[in-house]
């Protein structure tokens, strides 16, 4: 979960992931065909980095399980880990959301 949660700390890698959970809404579905995830190129002209600084956040992405990519040629495209954004939720609403304030002894 550390991985997880330090991945999702910087905030150009939380946008990455808020774009490739809702490529559609991020990305022109009519010119490009995001079926198949999103390419570095088409995230690199939206968060405006370079293609180095975008790989290196995709790859911190990848590594904590975030993301998945299918590799074409020289081509990857991105897509977001349901199953990971899943245990996240859970993790999240198990420890912070249901949790009961623990009661201060002094009170």
């Amino acid at each position: 979960m550390h991985k997880i949660l330090s991945a999702l700390a910087n905030e150009v890698r939380l946008n990455i992931m808020v774009w490739l959970a809702n490529p559609y809404e991020y990305f022109d579905g009519d010119k490009y065909d995001l079926s198949r995830g999103v390419c570095v190129g088409l995230i690199q002209k939206k968060a405006g980095l370079s293609q180095p600084a975008i790989s290196q956040n995709l790859a911190i992405l990848e590594a904590a399980g975030l993301v998945n990519f299918k590799k074409e040629g020289q081509w990857r495209h991105y897509c977001c880990n349901p199953d990971s954004v899943k245990t996240l939720v859970e993790f999240l609403e198990t420890n912070l959301v249901k949790r009961r304030p623990i009661k201060n002894k002094r009170s």
